[in-house]
């Protein structure tokens, strides 16, 4: 039985993963990101007070939003960014 989930980006969230200067800090991300396909809720994750089914994950000072549907088993990343700025819609 396959217990993975799909982890899929958003367009925005692409874009911002893309767009980070620091080699260093994309590889972080990427790491994080790529590990929430085998733990969607790892330790240290919070789940949003203002959206019903949106959880973040802390990576330094960067933010990974992100939507859980564990009746299809995807993981849609929404956004990402410094944690002054992500939160801003």
């Amino acid at each position: 039985m396959n217990t993975k989930y799909t982890v899929q980006l958003q367009k925005k969230a692409s874009k911002q993963l893309e767009s980070l200067s620091r080699r260093s800090i994309y590889l972080r991300l990427r790491k994080a990101i790529d590990a929430l396909a085998e733990n969607p809720r790892p330790s240290g994750c919070k789940k949003m007070e203002t959206k019903k089914e949106q959880y973040r994950i802390r990576i330094g000072e960067f933010r990974i939003i992100y939507d859980i549907d564990d009746s299809v088993r995807i993981v849609d990343i929404i956004k990402l960014g410094d944690r002054k700025e992500v939160y801003r819609d």
